[in-house]
């Protein structure tokens, strides 16, 4: 994206919101903003932290070519959006915002995929047993097919 463009989306955001901004780089990182400080020709000046850290009060010089993607780590209000980009109301219930290409976006959603029936279950096999299972299990039955009196631990009737 171009500085321009960047910049303008900067310029719209307003203050209250820059502390709940992050601003992701090209490789990842990510800077949790806690409000920016300068906006020049070619990066822009943030305040904030690197996200995961709690060492705030940095100050980041980020080139806008740099800049991956934008986003909020709190929800912000439909109205505040409008407000942001100049809408006059929610895109729900107004207009198409100019540059929406409906073709396009229709284009670009997938149709919803027709359920395949489900194949009859097959009756389940039962499952070998591991080593210490079937030990466990073969002592249990030698045990159980014993008569009374031949357990281990029984005496000997005198």
């Amino acid at each position: 994206m171009q500085s321009t463009a960047w910049k303008t989306i900067f310029n719209r955001i307003p203050r209250e919101h820059h502390e709940i901004m992050i601003v992701v780089t090209s490789i990842g990182i990510e800077i949790n903003v806690r409000y920016i400080q300068l906006l020049e020709p070619d990066y822009v000046v943030l305040r904030g932290r690197l996200g995961g850290t709690t060492e705030a009060g940095r100050l980041f010089f980020v080139p806008y070519d740099q800049i991956n993607y934008v986003t909020f780590s709190k929800e912000i209000k439909e109205e505040q959006i409008a407000d942001m980009f100049g809408l006059e109301a929610p895109p729900e219930k107004g207009p198409i915002p100019e540059g929406l290409d409906m073709e396009v976006a229709a284009e670009a959603t997938p149709e919803p995929e027709k359920e395949k029936p489900t194949p009859p279950a097959e009756p389940a096999k039962p499952a070998a047993l591991p080593g210490k299972m079937a030990l466990l299990e073969r002592i249990r039955a030698r045990v159980r097919a014993k008569p009374e009196g031949e357990g281990p631990g029984s005496a000997p009737d005198k």
